[in-house]
């Protein structure tokens, strides 16, 4: 309840500033400009400057090193960071929806090479999302000889990694840790747990792409409507001109 709370007033604070920031940002220059070019004018002006600014923002979040926003955004495939995907988790390898597991921990399963830093990293990886998911399948009641994911532990060097045409896969191990004091009532950790993982890739870029994308249409149009409140204005003072 306290988390629900804390969220929540996490979330209103948000948009709050949000809204005081739209306010004072770009509601003091529409009103300045309001006094001199009228409240019409004025809008399309302050709204094409701060999209022309935001669409060059999301130009460099898009390339290269993440800068800008990123996560889900849609379907995690189309604007997610790289992330490892779980398949199945069972205490015996043969058993798992995934054909090689049987083979583990040996070949074509290989154990992350020390000297690659994409492959430790991702072991690394491996390890947090494997740990996200005993958690989720403990509380699903789908795992017995562990009923805290805290009386559970990876079994060193068991981390093992597999790539093939489907894509790039992981599994390891996990084992009751000897440190953990177990609760009254629950039951001894024992035995192993087998985990396999498929890494996503992802798309870092999608989501800041996305925003790009509708910052550019939101632009155009306000230009086109700057545009013809111009020609407008021009047409206005020929006749006047004219007269």
């Amino acid at each position: 309840m306290n988390f629900a709370l804390t969220i929540d007033g996490t979330f209103i604070l948000g948009v709050g500033a949000t809204i005081a920031s739209i306010v004072v940002f770009f509601g003091s220059v529409w009103l300045l400009l309001t006094l001199i070019l009228g409240a019409r004018l004025a809008y399309f002006i302050t709204a094409s400057v701060s999209l022309g600014f935001l669409f060059i923002m999301t130009i460099v979040w898009s390339i290269g090193t993440p800068l800008g926003p990123v996560g889900e955004f849609g379907k995690p495939t189309q604007a997610s960071l790289p992330h490892w995907e779980p398949i199945d988790i069972g205490t015996d390898p043969g058993a798992l929806k995934f054909g090689p597991a049987a083979s583990y921990p040996d070949a074509p399963w290989a154990p992350p090479d020390e000297e690659d830093a994409a492959q430790v990293s991702r072991a690394a990886e491996m390890e947090g999302d494997a740990e996200e998911y005993l958690t989720e399948q403990i509380e699903a009641g789908n795992v017995e000889n562990f009923a805290d994911p805290g009386y559970a532990q990876v079994q060193e060097d068991s981390e093992r990694l597999l790539e093939n045409e489907d894509g790039q896969f992981g599994m390891l191990t996990y084992v009751p840790d000897p440190a953990a004091e177990i609760a009254e009532g629950d039951p001894a950790p024992s035995g192993e747990l087998f985990v396999v993982l498929r890494f996503e890739p992802g798309n870092p870029l999608g989501k800041a792409r996305i925003i790009a994308a509708g910052t550019f249409l939101l632009l155009v149009g306000h230009l086109f409507g700057l545009n013809r409140m111009e020609t407008r204005a021009r047409k206005a003072r020929e006749e006047e001109e004219g007269a």
